[in-house]
């Protein structure tokens, strides 16, 4: 009998697209270090969308996909009510455009994770590739946070935490070969899969 999973996933958009960012580390951030603090989720993360706003098809309106998991019904409802009380007074204070629950993008449906889509292995079960996956979405997602305040902020970072060098470990980490191109600091990274 397969686990339930309890999730919760908001599309936030932001006023105009240039605002992205802010959304992100102005209102995303604090919110997923208050649901943290809190113990209400055990793993979040973001993904930057254009297609699928409220389901519509065409050229897509730029937003933020933010989902939360949690371990209980208990918390996934306190997550919910929370997260539409704090997006609600973001959108009637101006901060946001807009924003709306759904399930891949499309409106009034729960997302309940991608368990089935990930592990699948031919006609063999796989149980850690969703898992593994949830991890790596976060740790993407808090990298990309990272990055992002670099970039805004000048929050200094170390000089190898750039998207060329952590595709090389990643690389590694997979056996894979490597070609290599220049990144910012004349170093050389980069990976052909």
């Amino acid at each position: 009998m397969p686990i339930l999973e309890y999730w919760i996933e908001e599309n936030i958009r932001p006023n105009t697209p240039n605002d992205l960012d802010g959304v992100l580390l102005h209102h995303v951030k604090p919110i997923v270090f208050f649901l943290k603090l809190k113990k209400w989720v055990i793993t979040w993360h973001f993904l930057i969308e254009t297609p699928n706003w409220r389901g519509e098809q065409g050229p897509g309106v730029l937003h933020t996909r933010l989902r939360f998991r949690a371990d209980s019904t208990v918390n996934i409802r306190k997550t919910r009510k929370w997260l539409k009380k704090v997006l609600d007074m973001l959108q009637n204070n101006g901060r946001i455009a807009n924003h709306y629950t759904g399930n891949n993008g499309f409106p009034n449906q729960y997302y309940r994770g991608e368990k089935r889509k990930f592990n699948q292995r031919g006609k063999v079960l796989h149980r850690n590739c969703w898992e593994a996956t949830q991890k790596w979405l976060e740790c993407g997602s808090e990298i990309a946070l990272i990055l992002l305040e670099n970039r805004i902020q000048n929050v200094s970072l170390a000089p190898n935490f750039n998207i060329p060098y952590l595709l090389h470990l990643f690389a590694n980490q997979c056996e894979k070969a490597e070609g290599y191109v220049p990144n910012t600091n004349n170093q050389y990274y980069a990976i052909h899969v």
